[in-house]
């Protein structure tokens, strides 16, 4: 049984790795808009599991966040 869950966690994982990584490089990609711009939204909103546990880690070590509206080489 055990193998079971390992299996479907992995496939689990895996698929939202992919679907994560899909998202934050269209957003980055495609900066439409117009007069309601939610750039970044979706990635922050795909990515609130990782932001919870990382985010205050990195903060911990001085990492500075994203800034969505001026992305640079760093971000």
């Amino acid at each position: 049984m055990s193998l079971f869950r390992s299996w479907v966690g992995g496939a689990l994982t895996t698929a939202y790795l992919v679907l994560a990584i899909y998202i934050a490089q269209d957003e980055v990609r495609n900066s439409h808009g117009g007069w309601i711009n939610l750039r970044g939204f979706g990635t922050v909103l795909v990515t609130a599991p990782s932001q919870i546990v990382f985010g205050t880690v990195l903060k911990i070590f001085g990492v500075a966040g994203v800034n969505y509206a001026a992305l640079g080489f760093s971000d």
